[in-house]
């Protein structure tokens, strides 16, 4: 802690800051932003620079990759903001045809997680390039499923590697079929229901075995990253069936069958 931190007031040290962000002076709202915290005194001020890659707080980490994830709108992402979305993201990489709807380019998935319900828009950067959109994941709506009401929740946007996976699902889906429709009239991924989370992780434990197979003694280039991508779901997938059960919910019929035969 300097001397300057103790002779300028808090409220200086902030209005710096935030003079030095809107002048887009990296350097120096970065070192003001180190200060305030290390002071404890950002408050109801959040950062303007992102201390663990030293740039722009435009984004946050996703956290175990550390891959950004790019964040918009009024509402700031916090730790439990981010660590939802991960969740969401990892289950609609995850979605089925019947799970998705599409509108004028632009396809949505619905997922269904605890209370909340969450629309995840993605833009495939596919077409004709009319619509000016590029390639893009994000969150852009989430509602309280007992009441109906519109929840504040950050614009947050997948990182890339999710981004991939998202949009790789809805090219499988198009390719399959899926008609233009409001995404009211398509069904939700839902992280409460243990049925389809578990034909989910067999589907993708079905498609690693493939991938293996296939690539066993002709590796091409992306045979390691489509194992990855695959893996990545099918751990989502089981940790999300395991919070499920952990949390008193119901066993998937298989399995209560299984146990009763």
């Amino acid at each position: 802690m300097t001397t300057h931190a103790y002779i300028e007031p808090i409220a200086q040290l902030r209005a710096a800051r935030d003079r030095a962000a809107d002048a887009r002076n990296l350097s120096r709202a970065l070192e003001l932003d180190n200060e305030l915290e290390d002071l404890g005194q950002l408050g109801n001020s959040p950062r303007r620079t992102c201390w663990r890659c030293d740039s722009w707080a435009d984004h946050v980490h996703e956290p175990h990759t550390g891959a950004r994830m790019a964040v918009h709108g009024p509402v700031p992402a916090d730790e439990a903001y981010t660590a939802v979305a991960v969740q969401v993201f990892a289950l609609a990489a995850t979605a089925l045809p019947h799970h998705w709807s599409e509108n004028d380019g632009v396809a949505t998935v619905v997922v269904d997680m605890g209370a909340h319900r969450f629309a995840v828009t993605v833009h495939p950067g596919d077409g004709d390039g009319s619509h000016g959109y590029r390639r893009d994941v994000y969150i852009s709506h989430c509602v309280h499923r007992p009441t109906g009401q519109a929840r504040p929740f950050p614009a947050l946007h997948a990182p890339w590697q999710r981004t991939a996976a998202i949009i790789e699902a809805y090219r499988y889906a198009r390719n399959v079929g899926i008609a233009p429709a409001p995404a009211a009239l398509a069904g939700p991924v839902r992280a409460d229901d243990p049925d389809d989370l578990l034909r989910r992780l067999r589907l993708r434990h079905s498609e690693i075995d493939a991938e293996i197979d296939g690539h066993a003694a002709d590796s091409d280039d992306g045979h390691r990253e489509r194992l990855a991508a695959l893996y990545r779901d099918a751990v989502a997938l089981a940790t999300v069936l395991d919070g499920h059960l952990s949390g008193g919910g119901r066993l998937p019929l298989d399995w209560a069958h299984a146990t009763t035969a």
